[in-house]
């Protein structure tokens, strides 16, 4: 607030879009500026003016001058206030109308309006924090920071919620997508489940440094801009760009060079003025007299060896590219002796019969993860081909040395524990004789742009382009494990018919486990002897079994109704409008009676059920002497309060698990019921949200139907019948 020449008085206030997302960043910049001019405490309530009513007295009385400056503060504020929103937004002058000329009374409006503290909105923000992700690389990493941190700080000082840094760093480890920040992030993961701690400010200086070298990779970094335009070579960067304001790609009429146009070159007799200190004059000149040098078709240059024009032989990419893969080719085939990285596994007999010995089998074609490798290691040229002469120190873990003989590429088939499968293709594999193990080089695997490493499940996984390999076989070792992975090579033709002998457990492997005439008749057709007597396989005993079949018919049949009840629950990953989610199913094993009931959470079985089983017992005079369910958490849980209940005595008959049959009936009706419902649903032809909110009031009017319904088995006497003894009165209708 200040006055100009003609004594006016001339106010300027923080301007308000009147939006609901403005609101805030506009609150603090209005209280800095109250700050500043003397009414932020009347705002904030921590000063209070009097009353527009009230008469103030001589301002020479100290307490009357206090009240004066006050009321002056408080009408500078509703001044400020006015003035900040624009003349059609109704809402915000409502709530500078509705104060009464009380400043602070008219902040607290525009509070309730644009910034409501409820429930509702801290929930808001939960979900806002939780679901906050870096997902594009050319993203700041510090925008993401700072989005969270705002959030952080919204929450604790509207709701007194705390996040906590430990929290903070869950939520950028589990949430930032860019690939090239997940080598870090696991490495991170892992240190943190060795209990390594770690801050929140170091992890958020790892993303920043990992985001600043991206940069530079890509060119955007400081150090990577170049000289363009004539003065090249003549001045720094920034003084070019100030001479040549318009930078372009095309060529300069009058001296050639690249980056300016003709209009703008200092070699044009009207842009004397313009040339800078360093300017030498151009190439050509007559009698001192600068002139604008004329267009000359130069001869093209023509390269002597791809032919093209426009450069020379000596600047050719074409022939540097063919000299340098000519030089890689040429180290790759020197067989002088060249050291490999040192190997981490130790070749020794102990570590060779404790890795033989663990759980999982180690075979002749487990491959052996190794972040220590530079390269991939066989001891069997089996699957090998493209082999070269290489000959390679290797050491290994005791300073042992030893030597690859040839390099090629391995061809093979990674078998998963699950079932999956698929072909790979080794590069750069070294045929080293007397290693013991096949070692995979996790080192060469992540240097191909299109692999990526995580952890799963406590296990290494590669994504490649459409696969998933983990290593899912584990080792002890120590304190710690190694993990491995099985690729069985695949035979080429040539190699197969280059077999003159082979073992007969091998060629059975090699062929995909097949019957022992099989084999023989395969060997037989190739010309390979097989060597040795067939022995039982256990892999294939354990592949081939199956389990044992399971009597649908239970021993022990229901006789009277309410002998035997069938539960179970069923999940549906939609709520309903009741905000259900679990189906629970109750049968009746001798009349095939059937009741629903719909819960929110699993623990709220046991409400239903206990009150439901007991107004049964009395209504009915029955007496409930089993039920039969799995043996799942919530059911547990009814078990132990049942037994507390003394007016009820049943026996609970647990299934085994993943052995649905031994509660068959109520299984099959479910999928009876599941059926109906999607079929009523269908016909309905209602939307999809009403199709997922009505869920369970059609599963309920399909249990309804289904106790009224007769079948060619029951004898036309239905389920309502047989329990209740008639046909509910619903009916009629």
């Amino acid at each position: 607030m200040s006055e100009d020449n003609s004594g006016f008085l001339q106010v300027k206030s923080v301007w308000f879009s009147g939006k609901h997302v403005d609101y805030e960043r506009w609150a603090f910049k209005f209280l800095m500026v109250a700050q500043v001019k003397g009414f932020k405490t009347i705002l904030l309530g921590t000063e209070t003016a009097p009353k527009s009513t009230e008469v103030l007295g001589d301002s020479k009385d100290p307490v009357d001058k206090e009240k004066h400056r006050l009321r002056k503060a408080n009408d500078n504020a509703n001044t400020y206030l006015s003035l900040a929103f624009k003349h059609n937004d109704d809402v915000s002058f409502g709530a500078l109308y509705n104060s009464d000329g009380d400043a602070y009374k008219a902040w607290e409006n525009l509070k309730t309006i644009y910034k409501p503290i409820s429930a509702a909105q801290k929930h808001a923000l939960e979900q806002a924090f939780n679901h906050c992700t870096l997902t594009n690389s050319n993203t700041n990493p510090d925008e993401w920071f700072s989005e969270l941190q705002h959030i952080r700080t919204q929450l604790l000082l509207d709701h007194k919620y705390t996040i906590t840094d430990e929290q903070m760093i869950s939520q950028i480890l589990y949430n930032i997508a860019p690939p090239m920040y997940q080598m870090t992030i696991a490495i991170i993961k892992r240190d943190l489940q060795r209990k390594i701690t770690i801050t929140l400010p170091e992890l958020q200086a790892d993303l920043r440094h990992l985001y600043s070298q991206n940069e530079l990779l890509k060119g955007n970094g400081p150090n990577n801009r170049g000289n363009n335009g004539q003065g090249k070579g003549r001045g720094d960067h920034a003084t070019m760009l100030a001479t040549y304001p318009t930078q372009v790609k095309s060529n300069c009429n009058l001296c050639g060079k690249r980056g300016h146009k003709s209009v703008d070159c200092w070699d044009h007799p009207r842009n004397i003025n313009k040339r800078p200190g360093f300017y030498k004059g151009p190439k050509n000149t007559n009698d001192g007299k600068d002139k604008a040098i004329p267009m000359v078709d130069k001869p093209k240059q023509v390269c002597n060896f791809c032919h093209k024009t426009n450069h020379i032989e000596a600047n050719c990419f074409k022939k540097k590219a063919m000299e340098k893969r000519k030089t890689e080719d040429t180290q790759s085939n020197n067989t002088d002796s060249d050291k490999a990285a040192m190997i981490l596994i130790a070749s020794c007999n102990y570590c060779k019969a404790f890795l033989t010995s663990s759980l999982d089998k180690m075979t002749e074609n487990t491959f052996v993860g190794d972040s220590g490798a530079t390269c991939h290691m066989r001891y069997s040229t089996i699957g090998m081909f493209d082999l070269v002469p290489c000959k390679t120190e290797v050491t290994v873990g005791n300073n042992e040395k030893i030597f690859s003989v040839s390099k090629g590429k391995y061809r093979g088939t990674v078998i998963q524990k699950n079932g999956r499968s698929f072909e790979i293709i080794l590069l750069d594999v070294l045929y080293v004789p007397k290693l013991w193990l096949n070692l995979f080089s996790l080192t060469k695997a992540i240097t191909n742009p299109y692999v990526e490493l995580s952890s799963h499940d406590g296990l290494i996984q590669l994504t490649l382009s459409d696969q998933e390999m983990t290593f899912d076989k584990v080792f002890p070792n120590g304190s710690g494990r190694l993990l491995g992975v099985d690729i069985l090579p695949i035979m080429a033709e040539t190699t197969c018919t280059a077999i003159a002998s082979i073992s007969y457990d091998q060629f059975h492997e090699q062929l995909g486990h097949p019957h022992e005439l099989v084999v023989k008749a395969t060997a037989k057709s190739f010309g390979i002897t097989l060597k040795g007597t067939p022995t039982p396989c256990i892999s294939c005993a354990i592949g081939k079994s199956k389990r044992k079949k399971i009597n649908k018919v239970s021993n022990t049949q229901a006789k009277t109704k309410g002998e035997r009840l069938a539960i179970d629950l069923s999940w549906v990953n939609q709520n309903s409008f009741g905000g259900s989610q679990y189906w629970l199913l109750i049968q009746d094993e001798y009349t095939r009676y059937t009741w629903s009931f719909f819960l929110k959470t699993k623990s709220q079985l046991p409400d239903y059920l206990i009150p439901w089983l007991l107004q049964l017992q009395r209504d009915h005079n029955l007496k409930i002497q089993h039920i039969r369910c799995d043996n799942s958490g919530e059911n547990l849980s009814f078990y132990e309060l049942v037994k507390e209940e003394k007016e009820l005595s049943i026996c609970f008959e647990f299934t085994a698990p993943y052995t649905p049959e031994q509660n068959g009936k109520v299984e099959r009706k479910f999928a009876t019921l599941y059926g109906k419902v999607r079929a009523m649903l269908n016909w309905a032809q209602l939307t999809e949200h009403l199709r997922f909110r009505l869920w369970a009031q059609c599963a309920q009017l399909a249990t309804q139907l289904e106790n009224i319904i007769s079948t060619p088995n029951n004898k036309g006497v239905t389920s309502a019948e047989s329990f209740y003894g008639e046909i509910p009165l619903w009916t009629n209708n």
